[in-house]
């Protein structure tokens, strides 16, 4: 799993070096990367479905914090790679979201995107018995820019990939979903 962890921490770190070598080559076309940080609560889901197939799963709210890189691509987009730490009842997640931002007015955006999920701990006596390291969903939000440098954000995520047989809870091939709140300052 720290190597895991360690892969994406450098992945994420190579695609900022790229998008600053960008900024610095590309000065005349006008691409700019902003650098931020950002922190929310979310509420999250476990779905699956018990032994006799009803719906069953595990619900809570949690925070969510981390870093990201955000490349203007044109006058109306931009991509956003986040590096973001998590967890939802005990099991920590290293959350790489990467966004296709669509700027529709003078302070708003809305983005989509994949995010990739991945334990960071052994959820193993927190009543997971079989889980899969690493887990896809999909992400929808919106950003308003409210002060400066100074952003809320609403997003919410649909897990993609069955990632977790939660015993404790009676609810298996459970998928991770959530709806949260955050801020962000861009340095």
């Amino acid at each position: 799993m720290k190597k895991i962890a360690f892969t994406i921490a450098c992945l994420f770190s190579l695609a900022a070096f790229a998008q600053t070598t960008s900024l610095n080559s590309d000065a005349k076309t006008g691409t700019v990367t902003t650098f931020g940080a950002k922190v929310g609560a979310f509420n999250y889901d476990f779905n699956g479905k018990d032994l006799t197939g009803d719906k069953s799963g595990l619900s809570g709210t949690s925070f969510y914090g981390g870093f990201f890189a955000d490349t203007q691509l044109s006058e109306h987009w931009s991509l956003e790679n986040e590096l973001l730490f998590a967890n939802a009842d005990d099991i920590l997640f290293i959350q790489v979201p990467v966004h296709l931002k669509y700027h529709f007015a003078d302070k708003w955006k809305i983005f989509l995107g994949p995010r990739l999920d991945f334990n960071v701990n052994d959820p193993e006596g927190l009543g997971v018995d079989q889980y899969k390291p690493f887990g896809v969903s999909i992400e929808l939000g919106v950003q308003y820019d409210f002060y400066k440098r100074f952003f809320v954000e609403i997003r919410g995520s649909y897990g993609l990939t069955k990632q977790f047989n939660l015993a404790g809870y009676d609810s298996y091939n459970s998928t991770l979903n959530s709806l949260g709140i955050g801020v962000g300052y861009k340095f």
